[in-house]
């Protein structure tokens, strides 16, 4: 991991991250989105204290990026959960037409 990390909280993070985009030299990528409030941030800022650097940039140390990573894993599971759901919904609804078709 090549630079810092910013934890924060927006209404709008796309927007959020254009902004900082706007003051920054190196290109700025956003690591995981994680729906949350305030409250949450400031939880994680305080989880996280160690590894702060300036406002709310932390060091990429083992256990930020660890949690990282499982948030990440967190919405690629519900990500899998929505595909088998859809699959095994279109599987019934493929065979209501075929039973129909029978009809």
């Amino acid at each position: 991991m090549d630079g810092n990390i910013k934890i924060g909280w927006s209404d709008d993070p796309i927007k959020r991250l254009s902004q900082h985009q706007t003051s920054n030299s190196r290109e700025l990528r956003m690591l995981v989105y994680v729906k949350g409030s305030q409250e949450y941030e400031k939880e994680i800022h305080r989880k996280f204290q160690n590894s702060k650097t300036t406002g709310e940039w932390f060091k990429p140390d083992k256990r930020l990026l660890v949690h990282i990573e499982k948030e990440r894993s967190k919405f690629f599971e519900i990500v899998q959960n929505l595909s088998d759901d859809y699959e095994e919904l279109k599987n019934k609804l493929l065979s209501l037409e075929n039973k129909l078709n029978l009809l």
